[in-house]
């Protein structure tokens, strides 16, 4: 018997499936901890639901789970190792229940579950200190499928849906989400998704961004572009035919940001360059990225932009606002940001 299981996902939705694994759990440990994952990032069609809406089913569903938030550290391991265990401990040293008036558990035995053989169970293999619990399923949900019906016109009738697939109260939810503007806004980007692929195909494609940095100022973009529309961004896009990354990078660092500082003083101010290929940075394709970090020494001012090309905007944000606002960036920059810069 567990004095804890934890149960990592990113329940976009919750499914059957899911909860198997949590009924599972309640079998096999006295407290159960759902870490809800990507709890930070903005809206997408591969993560449409925020952490508070995903955390409030959990809980309806299961009131007795503890149930917290982790968040994405996509080319850091070490972080989101980290964040888990913080996590765990946290609850370790204030979130044991009571098992009755006068007799306290004590959290001494822990262990991961998860389905054995989904992808995304993998951190299954990173917490060595403990033990693992992995559960087998003969033919196993995915989310994916559920938020694909949820972008078509053909969503499912409560009985052809609930038991097998979803908890009526889950399927209640997501057919009340399904009239909302965030809903539109996420409908809108599949079909969008749809046509790109059509249009361009899978890839790999690949592309180049510049990080430029003033001090403690990183210069961004508001995308204007349907696609990630109102979000902050790397200045950045595809690399042409005949031209190299950093050619590439530079040439759309000027048309996005109309920066006004000279070839020689960009190129011979990049510190260091790295390769970002993350499978599911974009959700357009297969998009491989060179992001260049421009670090640009002048003390005092930061050079004039306006946005252009692809960018309703061009501004310069503080490290400070960074950190604090992931839900407000495109695609995977917050992580190349914290990845390039050692922050956060």
């Amino acid at each position: 018997m567990y004095d804890l299981l934890v149960f990592i996902g990113r329940f976009q939705p919750l499914h059957m499936g899911h909860q198997e694994v949590i009924d599972r759990s309640h079998k096999l440990a006295k407290n159960v901890l759902v870490l809800v994952g990507s709890a930070g990032v903005a809206r997408s069609v591969r993560n449409p639901f925020t952490y508070q809406e995903r955390a409030a089913i959990i809980k309806k569903i299961y009131p007795d789970v503890h149930v917290d938030s982790v968040h994405d550290h996509t080319y850091n391991d070490a972080a989101w190792i980290l964040e888990v265990q913080q996590k765990v401990a946290e609850l370790v040293k204030t979130g044991a229940r009571y098992s009755n008036a006068d007799k306290f558990q004590k959290i001494e035995k822990i262990g991961l579950i998860g389905c054995s053989k989904d992808h995304t169970s993998y951190y299954l293999k990173l917490f060595p200190d403990w033990h693992s619990e992995a559960v087998e399923f003969v033919n196993p949900l995915n989310s994916t499928d559920v938020r694909k019906l949820m972008y078509t016109e053909a969503w499912p009738q409560k009985h052809e849906i609930v038991d097998n697939v979803l908890a009526p109260s889950v399927y209640d939810w997501l057919s009340e989400h399904r009239h909302t503007p965030e809903f539109a806004a996420r409908k809108m980007e599949y079909e969008y998704l749809i046509d790109y692929k059509k249009k361009y195909g899978e890839g790999p494609f690949l592309t180049a961004d510049s990080l430029v940095q003033v001090g403690g100022k990183v210069l961004l973009i508001t995308r204007g572009k349907e696609y990630g529309h109102g979000l902050v961004a790397l200045p950045g896009g595809f690399v042409n035919k005949h031209e190299t990354f950093a050619n590439a990078a530079i040439r759309e660092l000027r048309e996005e940001t109309r920066l006004k500082v000279p070839d020689p003083v960009l190129r011979g101010s990049v510190k260091s360059s790295r390769t970002f290929d993350d499978p599911h940075r974009s959700a357009r394709a297969r998009l491989v990225t060179q992001c260049y970090h421009i670090n640009l020494l002048n003390d005092t001012t930061t050079p004039e932009v306006r946005g252009g090309d692809d960018a309703d905007h061009a501004d310069w944000y503080t490290l400070e606002w960074i950190l604090r606002n992931e839900h407000m960036f495109f695609e995977d920059h917050f992580h190349i940001i914290k990845a390039m810069l050692g922050v956060g």
